[in-house]
């Protein structure tokens, strides 16, 4: 994420920092998996060949169709449903009904929000209008890579 200034990049680094531990403790202790580098490398990889007229749900869930069980489980996590109302990073295991509305996008957004000093919620006002632009796939894939290379680069397993 490009930042702004210092403390915007300090606050982002340390919010993707917790999200991503949240996110392997819930893989962990949920499906008994801990996902490296390479499985994140496998979903990535998934995204960038899927469709390009897929969106993120679709897209997530396809690789959450993978012989991988941690790249698999963090597909099918990443495409959970996700509580934007809420002050806190919860997620919840039921698949999203809409690309704005997954665990991957409220990643996004709150990244974004504090690499920039944006408000949180004009932030996530936005890519939903984003999303559902005539480019809205992109869009999705874009941020889509953007957050696992965010959580590929904070794995602490190099498998």
């Amino acid at each position: 994420m490009r930042c702004v200034n210092q403390d915007n990049r300090f606050q982002a680094e340390a919010l993707a920092d917790m999200m991503v531990r949240i996110l392997r403790r819930r893989l962990a202790l949920h499906d008994g998996v801990s996902p490296s580098r390479q499985d994140v490398a496998r979903v990535f990889k998934t995204v960038d060949d899927a469709d390009i007229t897929l969106g993120i749900v679709d897209t997530l869930c396809e690789a959450a169709r993978m012989p991988y069980p941690a790249a698999a489980a963090l597909a099918r996590t990443l495409a959970s449903r996700t509580d934007p109302t809420s002050d806190g990073f919860v997620i919840h295991p039921e698949q999203a009904d809409s690309d704005e509305d997954t665990l991957i996008v409220d990643m996004y957004v709150r990244l974004n929000a504090a690499a920039h000093g944006f408000d949180v919620e004009t932030e996530r006002t936005a890519i939903a209008l984003r999303l559902h632009a005539e480019d809205g796939r992109q869009v999705g894939r874009d941020l889509t890579e953007r957050v696992l290379v965010d959580i590929h680069d904070r794995c602490v397993s190099a498998g």
